[in-house]
């Protein structure tokens, strides 16, 4: 007989059984891991003592836990930054492209009018008058290619030179530093 609450002092093997040998072991076998189990339950219910380094342990958890959060957090910043970066460089293009097609459709029509003034003016004559235009503004063009590259070379010729007028009066310094002394400057 099986008294609830408290586990028998007989075993299973001692109660009467008229089934078969394999019957018999497995009905044991089910018997013993129960009480392996009631036996493993009552011990995890004991109150356990603490190890010293427990602590150290539970807190070194909680860094990692808080540490892979912070990792995640910044690779999900990072992606974020990546996206902003893609999507303003594309609004940037676009934008870009729109401004050329602008510009080039408003100096279309500026010229395609003079064009046509001029033609109006010599007659009728729309030949004449994108001959004219187009000469005007590659003639213009060509001055302003000129002016911007002999700009750029004077001023690149400017920045060379003041490059190595610094160059000179450092070592011109530090010549007369060692002649002199550390007092005396050029």
């Amino acid at each position: 007989m099986v008294s609830t609450g408290r586990t028998s002092e007989r075993r299973f093997s001692d109660l009467p059984f008229t089934g078969s040998s394999e019957a018999q072991a497995d009905a044991q076998a089910r018997a013993e891991a129960a009480a392996r189990e009631a036996a493993a339950a009552q011990e995890r219910a004991k109150p356990r003592e603490r190890e010293p380094y427990e602590p150290l342990l539970d807190a070194a958890a909680d860094w990692a836990a808080y540490a892979s959060h912070y990792v995640g957090a910044q690779s999900d910043l990072l992606k974020m930054k990546f996206r902003r970066m893609l999507v303003l460089g594309i609004a940037w293009l676009f934008g870009r492209i729109a401004l050329y097609v602008a510009i080039g459709y408003a100096m279309f029509l500026t010229l395609h009018g003079i064009s046509g003034g001029i033609a109006e003016l010599l007659g009728n004559r729309p030949w004449a008058g994108n001959l004219i235009t187009g000469a005007i503004c590659l003639g213009g063009l060509a001055l302003a290619v000129s002016w911007g590259t002999k700009k750029f070379v004077r001023l690149n010729r400017e920045q060379i030179e003041a490059h190595y007028q610094h160059r000179r009066k450092v070592k011109e310094t530090a010549t007369a530093n060692e002649r002199f002394g550390d007092g005396a400057h050029v």
